[in-house]
């Protein structure tokens, strides 16, 4: 009987480390999620003047993975950029875009944000480098001031 006992425990402890880390991986996932709804607060009360779009920003159910989460995130900066430089009328660099972005609550990783932005904003293909001015986004006519310029496609083949 005593040693029934000591098997119990056994099975016991095994449960409860199964249950701490399980505990732990759905906080980890929660405040994943927590940072994507503020990123997406922060994206949708800048978006307010464009509301007759707004079909352009349906917002998505939360995604579960957290490179799913990031996915979403480096695609919401992205959108918010290509926004940003068309309000601002011009190019935007890099520091300026790392700037805006930050100060619009978006979280941008990694040790060099400059680098890491100016990847994302490549990959992704939708926009022009305006050499010696900064990013464009393709879906916006340049303009005129600009299109003397040398223009570079961001898109990677």
């Amino acid at each position: 009987m005593v040693f029934g006992h000591w098997q119990q425990e056994d099975g016991m402890e095994e449960l409860l480390q199964s249950a701490l880390q399980r505990r732990q991986q759905l906080r980890d996932e929660l405040a994943a999620v927590e940072t994507f709804i503020q990123s997406l607060s922060a994206a949708q009360q800048r978006r307010a003047p464009f509301a007759d779009q707004a079909d352009l920003f349906k917002v998505k159910p939360p995604l579960t993975t957290v490179r799913a989460q990031k996915s979403a995130a480096v695609t919401a900066a992205l959108d918010d950029a290509a926004k940003m430089i068309s309000e601002a009328g011009r190019p935007l660099t890099r520091g300026d875009l790392v700037r805006r972005l930050e100060a619009a609550g978006h979280q941008l990783e990694g040790g060099d944000k400059h680098k890491v932005l100016g990847t994302n904003i490549w990959r992704s293909g939708k926009f022009l480098n305006v050499k010696g001015v900064g990013y464009w986004p393709k879906a916006v006519p340049l303009p005129a001031e600009y299109q003397h310029l040398p223009l570079r496609d961001t898109a990677i083949d």
